[in-house]
Formats: C-alpha cells, structure tokens, sequence
C-alpha cells in the first residue's frame, strides 16, 4: 500500500534463428531496472541474529538491516522515521521465445512466446532518517529476503516493415508475467 511503481526500464538485443520457413527460436540477453518509490514510515530497533541492535527496514521484494551511524546505539524498541525510499531493483534476463511469421513481403507480423530466467544483480535501497536529534543519509545494496533467481512468460508481436532490400523498420512490444516469486523467506510473496 505504501509502495508505488517509478518509470522503469528494460533494455537489450536480442537474435534469431530460423529453423523453418515460418517457425524460429528468439533468445537474447536484457537488462532491467526497476523503480519502486516508497513513502516515510516508522523503523523499530530489534535483535539482528549477530547479537547487534539494528533497524529493519522491510519492503515487497526484501528487507535491509539499517545500523544507525549518527545517532548513539539504540536499543530494542526505540524508533526512527524515514524520509520517502526509493527502491532500485537490477537484473538480467535470458529470454527463449518460439516465433511464427505471417504475411508477405513487405509487411510481416511475428508473434512469438516463451520463458525467461531473470538473474536479480542488484537491490539498491535510498533513504534518510532521523530521530529527535539526528538526521542520516542511508544507502543498502544488501536486501535479505530477495530470491537470486526468478522465472516469467514472455509474449511479443513483433511488426516489421520493408523500406528497401536490405533495410526494415520493426516494432516489437513485449509482455512479461512473473511466474515464481523475487521473494525469498520473507514477509510477503511478490511478483
């Protein structure tokens, strides 16, 4: 509820290979960075399982353990307010895509559907907080509870245009679905 979806991106090249007039196999290698915005909230010191007092700060795709630098220790129970967080996910994908071409000559039209692996690279949590007397920037690029692998279907129609006889225009909008969850032992189960 406390979290909403920044423009993301997605990026990468991807081949093809046909092994029949019509049928073909489409595979590539993307790269994708997704941004969640998440609005202030309160943070409760508590027993890390080293013995240390930290905060945990806990999201849909992981939680990270924040140890508060400029303040003196806290102990269990005391609280710290965040600022608003942003939330950068990183991750590489390996898409594996089965194609069917219609049409002729100039104007063709490819569906194509299939599985991608996605191997998560990054979680990259932004924040500051404060106390009574404090105020702190906090930076984690270790997110506990966030699953190393994820797997997704994948559909795209591709529409490609011939403007001369080695040159064509395409148009290849994609869809992706997460079919396990980028959680892993955590609170909740996301997709």
């Amino acid at each position: 509820e406390r979290e909403r979806d920044d423009p993301s991106l997605s990026s990468g090249i991807l081949a093809s290979w046909r092994f029949h007039q019509r049928l073909g196999l489409q595979s590539g290698l993307f790269y994708s960075l997704t941004s969640i915005h998440i609005d202030p909230q309160v943070l409760f010191a508590s027993q890390a399982p080293d013995g240390s007092i930290i905060y945990r700060y806990n999201t849909s795709a992981g939680y990270a353990n924040i140890a508060s630098k400029g303040s003196p220790a806290p102990s269990i129970g005391d609280s710290m307010t965040t600022t608003e967080a942003k939330l950068n996910l990183h991750s590489i994908n390996l898409p594996v895509l089965l194609q069917y071409e219609l049409g002729k000559h100039k104007l063709k039209f490819t569906p194509s559907a299939g599985i991608a692996v996605s191997l998560m690279t990054k979680a990259v949590l932004k924040t500051e907080m404060s106390d009574n007397n404090n105020r702190e920037k906090e930076f984690s690029e270790s997110l506990r509870g966030t699953s190393k692998f994820y797997w997704s279907v994948m559909a795209s129609g591709t529409v490609s245009y011939e403007i001369g006889k080695s040159c064509r225009i395409y148009a290849a909008p994609m869809f992706r679905f997460a079919v396990s969850p980028i959680t892993n032992n955590n609170v909740v189960e996301t997709f």
